[in-house]
């Protein structure tokens, strides 16, 4: 993965939002329009996190998203949030 450089000023930050358990979702919400998308569903790793923060130029938020991220598992979510 190349460097990320969107900003020339280092003060600035990008805000990324991470679907730790992919498209799978528990949940069946009438409103859903994630669940109409033909995405395959997978984890995002833990390597693959680390990677896009590693490879981002400046500072980073993220936002860990998902209908329901503990379908990633528990022991999948405390090595994400460690890594963190």
């Amino acid at each position: 993965m190349q460097n990320i450089k969107l900003f020339n000023d280092k003060k600035k930050y990008i805000n990324f939002i991470v679907k730790i358990a992919g498209n799978f979702c528990n949940l069946d919400c009438a409103y859903c329009y994630e669940k109409n998308k033909n995405i395959p569903s997978g984890l995002v790793s833990v390597q693959e996190l680390e990677s896009l923060i590693k490879n981002t130029d400046g500072a980073c938020s993220i936002l860990l998203h998902g209908g329901e991220s503990l379908t990633a598992g528990l022991e999948h979510m405390d090595a994400m949030l460690n890594m963190l």
